[in-house]
């Protein structure tokens, strides 16, 4: 995978195709500040959001429709079941030295894809959060390579990614860029003991391994470890968790927030916990190492995806083995047991936004030598 351009070698305009279909996403607060990063750079940026996603029933109802409220700047955008608003994207692409895809999910592949061939393959730029979706379908393999087939160059957060995207046939340029902190915290003191837990995110989707971590805690809750544990930040429904914890019976050292947290509200959410803990069945990257090392907090990750590539074992967090309770839980002893070390060892000089933007706009071509390429 070839170094990213660091200079801006010819965008004046770009054109931000996708990202999250609801304003409580990860995906949006990526997408937001990748915009405002290139907006500091003094390009003028233009947002084509979905308006619907997909089909409420394969990616969830709070994922499948945008809210009222849009974003200024963040009209007319894309709507799944409407090819109309794919074709109108597609030749508002051709306006502009680059366009930035926001790749989620196969299912999003025909619209992305007729985009892409709009602006052309030398302006299209795919900026892909998962290679394999966490949910799979029969058609993710053949969408993938119909949808990125049609881009010059893919940005990814983890070398394991682009190596996904590789075996799934797609041949375009490779190129990994850091991940930043989503949101501007800075780091605190370590609170007094006892041990507590965080796990931040939508905790209820399987592949999360919330159900994992509860049983590590009540493996530590049974040998007498004084801890807490808080499930805070998911949209989407977290009743099992609770019925869970009650089972296992540790209904009393568990605190599920079901709801958004706003930005506002993650710096004294990080700053109250010691560890940020990762227990994820498979991953891509995530958006949560780098608001744990922006909070000054070690992470507790299983070593699947671009985790393992992410957290540095025993530097700056403990890794084990994925769906093993056990090993979890011996995990967060040793990561408990040597906490003040393992802060120390997180990253001190973070990447910004602003350095991340001026990469993703080096791809593009000059205007003056761009070939404006026909729609279909």
């Amino acid at each position: 995978m070839d170094p990213m351009p660091t200079t801006v070698r010819g965008a004046r305009s770009v054109l931000v195709v996708g990202g999250g279909a609801t304003e409580r996403s990860g995906i949006t607060s990526h997408t937001r500040m990748l915009v405002g990063g290139l907006r500091e750079l003094g390009l003028e940026v233009v947002e084509r959001p979905w308006h619907r996603a997909g089909p409420r029933s394969l990616i969830g109802t709070s994922d499948a429709v945008r809210p009222r409220g849009e974003r200024e700047g963040a009209a007319a955008g894309l709507v799944w079941s409407d090819p109309r608003t794919w074709v109108r994207v597609g030749r508002e692409a051709r306006r502009h030295d680059l366009v930035v895809l926001v790749w989620v999910t196969p299912l999003q592949a025909p619209a992305l894809g007729l985009v892409a061939r709009f602006a052309g393959a030398e302006r299209a730029v795919a900026m892909v959060h998962n290679g394999t979706p966490h949910e799979r379908g029969p058609f993710d393999r053949s969408l993938t390579r119909l949808g990125l087939g049609r881009v010059g160059r893919v940005i990814v957060h983890a070398t394991s990614i682009g190596e996904d995207l590789r075996r799934q046939g797609v041949r375009a340029e490779m190129t990994v860029v850091p991940f930043p902190p989503q949101a501007g915290l800075r780091p605190t003191p370590l609170p007094d003991g006892p041990l507590r837990l965080l796990l931040f995110g939508e905790a209820a989707r399987p592949y999360k391994g919330a159900d994992v971590l509860l049983e590590a805690v009540a493996i530590l809750h049974r040998r007498g470890i004084d801890l807490t544990l808080t499930v805070a930040g998911g949209t989407r429904r977290t009743e099992a968790l609770v019925v869970t914890a009650r089972r296992l019976g540790i209904s009393d050292v568990v605190d599920v927030r079901p709801g958004w947290v706003p930005d506002d509200a993650l710096q004294a959410l990080f700053a109250a916990h010691h560890l940020i803990v990762l227990p994820y069945r498979s991953a891509t990257s995530s958006g949560i190492v780098p608001l744990a090392w922006a909070a000054g907090r070690p992470v507790v990750a299983t070593a699947v995806g671009g985790l393992a590539g992410a957290v540095r074992h025993r530097v700056d967090g403990i890794l084990c083995e994925p769906d093993d309770p056990v090993a979890l839980a011996d995990a967060l002893l040793e990561a408990w047991d040597d906490r003040e070390r393992l802060a120390r060892g997180i990253p001190s000089a973070l990447p910004t936004w602003t350095e991340v933007a001026a990469r993703v706009a080096g791809t593009a071509v000059p205007r003056t030598t761009t070939r404006r390429v026909a729609g279909p």
